[in-house]
């Protein structure tokens, strides 16, 4: 599930970005903590980021060699992920992330050696396809910043199969407008 919200009603849109000027948006990476006596990682690897405005026109944010993240890493702070200063000036409502891989790197018996910790790469949902949903849509104008913070809820996302034979991924993410 993710958090999921309809658009607001307002300006913006294929008008605006018709009309010209450009405006900034970066994107940040934090996370809920999962549970670390289960995981000692939860590599996140990201390989594109776009926005999806409300009348469906896409902005690539992120396009490039894939990312790794440690989610369980981000617990206390945000780190930056992206920032464009080219973005149309328009009404945004979707953030898109292509997940090429995760793994989970379960804990065990000796912390700080990764070397024997048993992996698992859940299936993605929607073959690493996640669209995330702002609480509301948000505008992009000329000269502005917009900061989008993702925030992953790792441990709500993370699902142990019964009798403890793999992991489901079923992402909560919540996205901030700041």
């Amino acid at each position: 599930a993710v958090s999921l919200a309809s658009c607001s009603s307002g300006g913006g849109g294929a008008t605006d970005a018709q009309s010209g000027g450009t405006g900034t948006v970066g994107l940040l990476l934090t996370d809920k903590p999962a549970d670390p006596s289960l995981f000692d990682s939860i590599n996140a690897s990201i390989e594109k980021a776009e926005l999806i405005g409300s009348d469906d026109n896409r902005v690539v944010l992120y396009s490039g060699p894939t990312r790794t993240f440690d989610l369980l890493r981000l617990k206390n702070e945000s780190i930056p992920f992206t920032f464009n200063d080219n973005v149309p000036v328009g009404q945004y409502c979707k953030i898109r992330l292509i997940l090429s891989d995760l793994e989970l790197v379960l804990a065990d018996d000796t912390p700080g050696d990764q070397t024997d910790n048993e992996t698992y790469h859940p299936k993605r949902p929607g073959n690493g396809k996640l669209d995330l949903v702002a609480r509301d849509c948000f505008y992009v104008g000329p000269g502005e910043t917009v900061t989008l913070q993702v925030d992953v809820d790792g441990g709500n996302s993370i699902h142990i199969v019964a009798n403890k034979r793999g992991f489901n991924f079923r992402p909560v993410v919540f996205v901030d407008v700041l």
